[in-house]
């Protein structure tokens, strides 16, 4: 058991059907002035341990085929560009953590998906149970079970120290893109999507806001404020919407 730490000036590219495993250890990877890419049936593995946690900072884009921390947590962050789904199918979670912090200076989730016609998009699928984002552009997420939004802190070990990797409260799209989060699936039932400290905002111009628990009696618990500059807020639930309503949309 150990962390594991890789540093490139350049891109970092996770070949094909190969894994990185820590068995418990850390994990971080940082692409100073590129991005940071796996391939279809790439896996990063830190093991069970909550100590377990992953950091991937590209310099422009990160593209997610596989990442599994389980009771450990998740941060990615593309300076640059975006965080994008880079499976062709979609056969199960690309991220599996205990919580997940997503940043991205262009868009999570939202751009054409490896092997795809221009103008396909493709959603990141993420199995977590508490989850923060920020991105200038369009936020896509789907969630496989219930899910909070909130605070998510991640810190890793390298060389020895400990680390503060990155900082989000709640799902924030700063410059006027769509934040779309739909959690469970057709055959769910009993599902919660709590909206937590930080809320959900789409600040500036016509970003739509819209948040969807799938599946039987699914809820939607409001503790924090969802919001849209100019466009809809649209909550969707089977079973009934309860907590502090606090809405605003154009």
């Amino acid at each position: 058991r150990g962390a594991i730490s890789l540093l490139a000036q350049g891109d970092l590219v996770q070949l094909a059907n190969t894994s990185l495993l820590s068995q418990g250890g850390s994990v971080q990877l940082r692409a100073e002035r590129g991005s940071v890419t796996q391939a279809q049936g790439a896996v990063i593995d830190s093991g069970t341990s909550q100590s377990g946690n992953i950091v991937i900072n590209a310099g422009t884009s990160i593209f997610v085929a596989g990442i599994r921390a389980l009771s450990g947590q998740v941060a990615l962050q593309a300076g640059g560009g975006s965080i994008i789904d880079a499976s062709i199918a979609d056969t199960g979670a690309d991220i599996v953590a205990a919580g997940l912090a997503l940043s991205a200076s262009d868009e999570i989730g939202a751009n054409v998906r490896a092997g795809l016609s221009s103008g396909a998009v493709n959603a990141l699928e993420i199995a977590v149970t508490t989850l923060a984002a920020s991105a200038a552009g369009t936020l896509r997420l789907n969630e496989a079970d219930s899910i909070a939004t909130g605070a998510v802190t991640v810190s890793v070990q390298n060389a020895g120290a400990v680390n503060n990797a990155l900082t989000l409260t709640g799902l924030r799209s700063t410059d006027g893109g769509d934040i779309v989060l739909l959690a469970g699936s057709a055959a769910s039932s009993g599902l919660l999507l709590s909206v937590g400290a930080g809320g959900v905002q789409s600040l500036l111009g016509t970003g739509a806001v819209n948040l969807s628990v799938l599946g039987a009696t699914g809820r939607i618990d409001l503790r924090d404020l969802v919001r849209s500059g100019q466009g809809a807020v649209t909550l969707s639930a089977a079973g009934p919407e309860y907590g502090r309503h606090r809405c605003a949309g154009g």
